[in-house]
Formats: structure tokens, sequence, C-alpha cells
């Protein structure tokens, strides 16, 4: 049986997988500024952060998607390093993919940002890193899926501000054809 659970703090709590989202009220609006920023954009950087409640939703606003499909803006999803209970609990890379597909469509983004690194000093008993795609996974014909290490050293669920920023740098100047 399908439960509407409402309120991101009730997710953790509910020890089922997140099937679908909506929004409420369900006629929200796009800010103008939002969408112009996506169409005018060099490149659109999707997360990190929560997927089901903190990246979707703000997707599922009428306008964001078709702006993000409109853009000629490079678009990359950076996926989080940990896994969160409730939310993405034993996620691959590979199943962020049709979660975003399920709500929104194909081709909104075309690249990837994952980490690769999985260290376990200072982790805490309680970080569960997201696995990289699996080989010959179907997810791989659509998305260019750049791995790399992102991980914060002192914080290892968390992405390095620094190795992301690069990341992001180094995703633009290989799609732009500069080496």
């Amino acid at each position: 049986d399908a439960e509407w659970i409402v309120g991101e703090s009730n997710l953790p709590h509910t020890g089922g997988k997140i099937e679908q989202l909506c929004l409420e009220p369900a006629d929200a609006e796009a800010y103008p500024g939002s969408v112009d920023a996506i169409l005018h954009a060099d490149i659109v950087i999707i997360g990190p952060g929560s997927l089901f409640t903190s990246i979707l939703p703000n997707l599922l606003v009428p306008g964001i998607a078709d702006a993000l499909r409109a853009t000629s803006a490079e678009i990359v999803y950076v996926c989080n390093v940990a896994t969160q209970p409730g939310e993405t609990d034993a996620f691959t890379v590979a199943d962020h993919a049709p979660a975003f597909e399920k709500h929104i469509g194909r081709g909104v983004f075309g690249a990837v940002l994952a980490n690769n690194h999985s260290p376990t000093m200072n982790a805490g008993e309680n970080t569960i890193y997201v696995r990289p795609v699996p080989p010959n996974h179907d997810v791989l014909k659509r998305y260019e899926i750049i791995n790399t290490d992102l991980v914060n050293a002192e914080k290892p669920w968390r992405h390095d501000p620094t190795k992301l920023a690069q990341a992001i740098v180094a995703v633009r100047t290989n799609t732009n054809g500069v080496n």
C-alpha cells in the first residue's frame, strides 16, 4: 500500500521507498528571474543536495525543467557523496538518474559528477557512500558519468568545496574543447 508522506522531516522514519513526489500547491509558478538565469547560463549545476527533498521539488515547479531543456548551457548533476536515510538508502550513482527521469523526463542534464573516493578515516559509522554506476548499466548510455574524488577530508560525508569547484571547471573546460 502506498502512503503519502507530508514533510521532509517525516521521511527518515517511514522505512519505505520514495516512489513519487508532488508539489503543493500544484499550480506553483517558476520565478521569471530563475527561468531567465537558466536560459542565459553557460553552465547549470544541479546539486549537491537531498535528491527528493531539495533538488527534485525545485525541478517540478512548472517552467523550470522546460527552461533546462531549452537552455544551451551545459547541465551537470552533482550526485551526493553519501546516501541519505529515508531518501536514497542503498542508491548507486545510477539510481539517481531514473528518479529524475520519472519526475521530469529524460534529457534535462547530460553529465553526472560523482564521487569515487570512500575514505574510512573520520567517516563515522553512519556514513554510507553512494556506490558507483555498475559496469554495463544502461545509464552509461544516456549520461556522461564523471568519477572523481570529491570528499571533504574532515567531513567525508560531504563534498569538498575546492575539489567540487575544480571538477566543475574541468567539466566546463572539457565541453568547450579546451585542454
